[in-house]
């Protein structure tokens, strides 16, 4: 279903439209310049069903450029940032505050009512709303990371989330 504003309000108020008007029993969420490895909402959901103990699984991450082909800028802070080993809830809210997000947004799937119990994404928050969710959703949950590449994120020349991580 195609959900529209009739004027721009801002990605927290879409996300929170969508989440609202979602149905199923999982999340997950695709910026439109990423994309999902075939098996990646399968192996999530599978993940997620026998490990009741998480709420939320993500998966890694493989870079691409603006034409799709596999990024090799070893340099690049992206490189880095979304091979994220797994830890503890404690782990992972020390990494967001003393390092800031490293979780790629596109590679989670989420049990829908960790949404509805945490008030989904404060739309207030034009730059960290991801940021602000992973640290309330670390002081009540634990999420896994799966060791594999199933989320594919494009790096773009002017990309602004890429130089707010320089």
């Amino acid at each position: 279903r195609l959900l529209r504003f009739a004027h721009n309000r801002g990605v927290g108020e879409a996300a929170k439209l969508c989440l609202q008007e979602a149905r199923g029993q999982y999340i997950a969420s695709l910026n439109s310049d990423d994309a999902f490895e075939p098996d990646k909402l399968e192996r999530q959901v599978a993940f997620l069903q026998k490990n009741k103990q998480y709420v939320a699984v993500l998966s890694q991450v493989r870079l691409v450029d603006e034409a799709g082909q596999s990024f090799v800028d070893a340099r690049h802070p992206y490189m880095r940032l979304f091979r994220q080993p797994n830890r503890s809830r404690q782990e992972w809210l020390n990494r967001f505050f003393y390092g800031g997000n490293c979780l790629c947004q596109s590679s989670m799937l989420i049990r829908r009512e960790c949404y509805q119990e945490l008030g989904g994404y404060d739309s207030r928050l034009a730059q960290v709303m991801d940021l602000d969710f992973w640290i309330r959703f670390c002081k009540q949950y634990e999420l896994y990371v799966l060791p594999a590449e199933l989320t594919v994120f494009r790096l773009h020349t002017e990309n602004s989330s890429q130089r707010k991580a320089e």
